[in-house]
C-alpha cells in the first residue's frame, strides 16, 4: 500500500489518465499472465529474437551478461552473483527479505520482456546485488581471519576488483563535468548561422530550436490523431514550445532514424503508421531521409551530423547499412559531396559527447 500512495504521489499520470493506467497496469499484467504466449511472441519479435524453447531461462542468461558487462557492474556483478546464489543456499527470513525484490524484478523484467534488457534497465537492482558482493567478501574475511597470509591474500584480489571500476568513474565524473559538444555546436551555429536558414539536421543531436511554422504543422497533424501515447499530451507542449520561442530558430527538418524497426520497409521519408510505430515512434513526426540532391534542390543550406548515426551507416554496422539502404546511400553522398565547415570532436577539446560534423550543402 505504502509503494502505491508513493508511486501515486510521483506518477498521478499513470493512475488517472486511462492511456497511463493501461499501459502502467493492465499490459504488463496480460504480459505475466500471457495463457497464449502470444505476448511472449511479440516482444522476441520487437528485440528480433528467435528461441522457441527455454525462453526465460536463455533470456535471464542474456540479462546476467548485461549485469557483467563493463557498462554495467562487470567484474562486481559476478563477485554479487556468487553472493546471490550462497544467500539463497543459506536461506534465512533475513535473507528472504532481502532477496525478495531483486529475485522478482528479475523474473518481472524476463518475463514481461525476454532479451530487452540495457545496463539501465538494472538500476533497480544494483544496490542490492552490490550488497551480494559484500557479503561474499565479508564471507571470505571471516572465513579465513586466523590464515594471516590467506586473508592478505583475499585482501588484495578484492582491493583489485573494486578499483578496477575506479579508473572508468573517475573519467566518466570528470567528462561530465566538460560542456557536452552538442552544446558548443548549437552555440556556434547560433553565433555563426543567420536565424531563419533551412538546416537538416539528425532529431538527437544539437538542439537548435524550430521556428513558429514547426510547431504551428505539428499541431495542426496533432488535431488529425486519437489520443495515444505520444500525443495525447503533445498539443499542449507544442503550445507552451509557440510561447516559449527564443529568439534565435531555423527552418528545421529532422532526420529521424525508425530505431524500432527491424529494417526500412520504404525509400525516403514517411510516417510512422502501424499500431506498433504509433506506440514506439512519435507518429506525427516522420521518419527516414531523402537523398542528399533532394536538400541540394530544395533550399537546404546547411546538414548537421553526429558520429553516433554516421558512423553506423559508413563505417561500424555493415548489417545496420544493408537494412536500411536510404540512410547508408545518404550518409555516403554526404560525405563525398558535402563540405564540411565545422566539426567538435570531444578528442581534440577534452569535452564529453559525439563528433558533430557542420556541412555546407553545394
Amino acid at each position: 500500500m505504502g509503494f502505491l500512495i508513493a508511486f501515486f504521489a510521483g506518477s498521478p499520470f499513470n493512475f488517472i489518465d486511462p492511456l497511463g493506467f493501461d499501459n502502467t497496469f493492465m499490459n504488463p499484467l496480460r504480459k505475466l499472465i500471457d495463457l497464449d504466449g502470444e505476448a511472449t511472441k511479440s516482444s522476441l519479435r520487437f528485440v528480433g529474437v528467435e528461441v522457441e524453447r527455454f525462453v526465460l531461462i536463455r533470456s535471464l542468461g542474456h540479462y546476467f551478461t548485461v549485469l557483467t558487462s563493463m557498462k554495467g557492474m562487470g567484474v562486481i556483478g559476478i563477485v554479487s552473483i556468487v553472493g546471490m546464489l550462497m544467500l539463497f543456499v543459506k536461506s534465512s527470513m533475513k535473507n528472504i527479505i532481502l532477496l525478495s525484490f531483486p529475485v522478482l524484478f528479475i523474473f518481472i523484467a524476463n518475463k514481461m520482456n525476454p532479451f530487452y534488457s540495457s545496463p539501465r534497465h538494472l538500476n533497480a537492482i544494483y544496490p542490492f546485488m552490490a550488497l551480494f558482493a559484500a557479503y561474499l567478501i565479508n564471507f571470505f574475511f571471516e572465513r579465513f581471519q586466523n590464515k594471516k597470509r590467506v586473508e592478505w591474500l583475499v585482501f588484495a584480489i578484492f582491493i583489485l576488483i573494486i578499483v578496477m571500476p575506479v579508473y572508468r568513474i573517475a573519467k566518466h565524473d570528470y567528462l561530465m563535468t566538460r560542456p557536452d559538444t552538442r552544446t558548443v555546436a548549437k552555440e556556434w551555429i547560433e553565433a555563426n548561422i543567420p536565424s531563419g536558414t533551412k538546416i537538416l539536421i539528425e532529431e538527437s543531436s544539437v538542439k537548435i530550436s524550430p521556428d513558429e511554422r514547426y510547431f504551428k504543422g505539428m499541431l495542426e497533424r496533432r488535431n488529425k490523431f486519437d489520443a495515444g501515447q505520444f500525443t495525447t499530451h503533445l498539443e499542449t507542449l507544442y503550445k507552451y514550445s509557440l510561447k516559449a520561442l527564443p529568439e534565435i530558430t531555423y527552418d528545421i527538418t529532422y532526420i529521424r532514424f525508425p530505431w524500432w524497426k527491424d529494417k526500412e520497409e520504404k525509400e525516403g521519408v514517411n510516417y510512422a503508421t502501424s499500431e506498433h510505430d504509433k506506440d514506439m515512434g512519435n507518429p506525427l513526426k516522420p521518419v527516414g531521409v531523402m537523398p542528399y540532391e533532394f536538400y541540394q534542390e530544395n533550399g537546404y543550406k546547411y546538414i548537421v551530423v553526429t558520429s553516433d548515426m554516421y558512423k553506423k551507416f559508413i563505417k561500424e554496422d555493415l548489417e545496420l547499412a544493408r537494412k536500411f539502404p536510404s540512410f547508408r546511400k545518404f550518409y555516403q553522398r554526404l560525405f563525398e559531396k558535402g563540405l564540411i565547415v565545422k566539426e567538435f570532436s570531444s578528442n581534440i577539446s577534452g569535452n564529453r559527447g559525439p563528433v558533430i560534423k557542420i556541412f555546407k550543402v553545394i
